[in-house]
C-alpha cells in the first residue's frame, strides 16, 4: 500500500507540474527583460539622433511569419485595433523557405511608457497568431 501511495503522489505531482506549465502565448521573464532592453535602446538611439520624443512619431511594429494565413490574421486584428497595416510582402530565406513580413503602424508619442505598452501588445499578438514580433522603428522627428 505504501508503494501504491507513493506512486499516486508522484503521479499527482507530475500531473500538477504539467497543469502549471507556462502558457506558450505569455512572455517569459527573460523575454520581457530583452524586449524592454531593446525598447530602451531604440529610445536612446532616437534621443541621440535628436528626435523630439515629446512629438508624435509614426512607429512601425515589425512582424515576420512563416504562414501567410497567420500573417493575414494578425494584420486583420491589428487593423481592428486601430493600426495601419503595411503591404504584406514575401521572401525566401537561405534555406529556400518562404516567409511573409509586414508592419503595424500607429502614430504615438514615443515615451517609454507608451512604447512598452505597445510592444507588449505586439508581442502578445505575435504569440497569439504564431507570428514573430520583430521590434519597432520610426523616423527621427525634429
Amino acid at each position: 500500500m505504501i508503494k501504491l501511495a507513493s506512486k499516486l503522489v508522484l503521479l499527482f505531482a507530475l500531473t500538477l507540474s504539467v497543469v502549471q506549465a507556462a502558457d506558450p502565448t505569455e512572455e517569459t521573464k527573460d523575454e520581457i527583460a530583452a524586449r524592454i532592453a531593446g525598447d530602451r535602446d531604440v529610445l536612446k538611439a532616437l534621443a541621440s539622433a535628436k528626435s523630439n520624443l515629446s512629438k508624435p512619431h509614426a512607429v512601425e511594429f515589425h512582424f515576420v511569419a512563416r504562414s501567410e494565413s497567420s500573417a493575414k490574421a494578425l494584420a486583420k486584428e491589428g487593423k481592428s485595433l486601430g493600426y495601419t497595416v503595411s503591404e504584406l510582402d514575401a521572401m525566401v530565406d537561405d534555406d529556400g523557405k518562404k516567409y511573409w513580413f509586414f508592419d503595424l503602424v500607429q502614430t504615438i508619442v514615443p515615451s517609454e511608457e507608451n512604447v512598452l505598452a505597445h510592444t507588449k501588445q505586439m508581442t502578445e499578438l505575435g504569440k497569439k497568431h504564431a507570428v514573430q514580433y520583430d521590434g519597432w522603428g520610426t523616423a527621427v522627428v525634429k
